[in-house]
């Protein structure tokens, strides 16, 4: 299914299904292209190579598709973090 923004593909969103016995799996593949962001975008999502979203929701108020990824690690002792707004 192809995503379209006017008559413009910005993207597509695939599906398949497994089923195995009585366990179904389904998987939603969600694919916007990078000309669709900004620098700053593709430069921030390079930076933290997100490689598997948490999950995903549709804003429909907004007209946003929403992807959440969280990452942890731990910082070692004595470390300062860089401030986001710089």
């Amino acid at each position: 299914m192809m995503i379209r923004l006017g008559t413009k593909k910005v993207g597509e969103v695939t599906h398949s299904r497994v089923v195995d016995g009585d366990l179904q799996t389904d998987r939603f593949s969600v694919k916007i292209p990078l000309s669709v962001l900004s620098d700053e975008a593709k430069d921030l999502l390079d930076y933290w190579y997100v490689e598997e979203f948490d999950y995903a929701y549709l804003d429909r108020e907004s007209g946003l598709l929403v992807l959440v990824a969280t990452h942890e690690g731990v910082l070692p002792d004595g470390y300062e973090p860089e401030s986001l707004e710089d």
